[in-house]
């Protein structure tokens, strides 16, 4: 006597919910007999090797369209072709997933040297930033000007880092020019449009460096301080300092910037 399987059997067979089952159905890739005293749903042993096929090929990220057409074709090269296109996608979303997993890489390298150097100082060099733009530090100019250039390509914007440099007035330093900039390693790499291969390049190869926060926009107030600490400790500067805005905290009433500061030293 052939038996049939309730609904809830088999949900719990295949490992899967009774809504994805009605759901199925309703889409037309199994079906099942309703038992007219009761009204509950049953399932014959073929509609259950039907439904682990079409389980199957969810897995493999095949639409239900897609799975409808292959329940009801015979042709073994159409359902190859489908699968030679579906390996086409999944190799461009590895591409797009490794692009993906060099930003994250990159913007852990940034937190770590954060955390590993806030209000420390560390002899290092600066690594080789290529400006893509750059403008005077006069108020909403520099935004101005970015909206005017179209500068921000989606596919490079996942590595900008704004960044500044200072010039003297007396013995204070003074924020002059800020940059938009892309660590020259991924212009090197490809990940960004080769264009920016002669550009101007921001670099230090005897810095010393630290990391400090400030208050959103009060950022010149601290440059004095950081000159201080270096003279103090047998230091003298050997050009303008260059400071890099790596992370904003939103979570307080004032948003605050974390800014890594190198100070070109002798």
């Amino acid at each position: 006597m052939k038996r049939y399987f309730k609904i809830g059997e088999v949900a719990d067979m295949l490992g899967i919910s009774t809504d994805t089952l009605r759901f199925y159905e309703k889409k037309g890739l199994l079906a099942s007999r309703k038992d007219p005293k009761n009204g509950y749903r049953y399932y014959e042993p073929q509609e259950i090797y039907n439904l682990m096929d079409v389980l199957f090929y969810r897995s493999l990220d095949i639409s239900i369209p897609e799975i409808s057409d292959i329940l009801t074709a015979s042709d073994p090269k159409g359902l190859r072709a489908l699968m030679a296109r579906k390996g086409e996608e999944v190799q461009q979303k590895i591409g797009e997933y490794q692009k993906l997993y060099k930003r994250i890489q990159t913007n852990m390298e940034l937190l770590e040297r954060v955390e590993r150097n806030f209000e420390k100082y560390e002899l290092t060099f600066m690594p080789p930033a290529v400006v893509i733009n750059e403008a005077p530090n006069i108020g909403q100019s520099y935004l101005e000007d970015l909206v005017a250039r179209s500068i921000y390509p989606t596919e490079n914007i996942f590595y900008y880092l704004q960044a500044f440099s200072t010039r003297w007035e007396g013995k204070s330093c003074v924020i002059d020019r800020i940059y938009t900039t892309i660590p020259q390693r991924h212009v090197l790499k490809g990940d960004t449009n080769l264009r920016y291969e002669q550009n101007r390049v921001l670099s230090c190869a005897r810095c010393l460096r630290t990391v400090f926060c400030v208050r959103a926009g009060e950022t010149q107030s601290r440059l004095d301080g950081a000159v201080a600490w270096a003279e103090e400790h047998g230091w003298r500067l050997a050009g303008d300092l260059v400071g890099f805005w790596i992370y904003t905290a939103y979570s307080r009433e004032t948003p605050v910037d974390f800014v890594e500061l190198y100070l070109p030293v002798k």
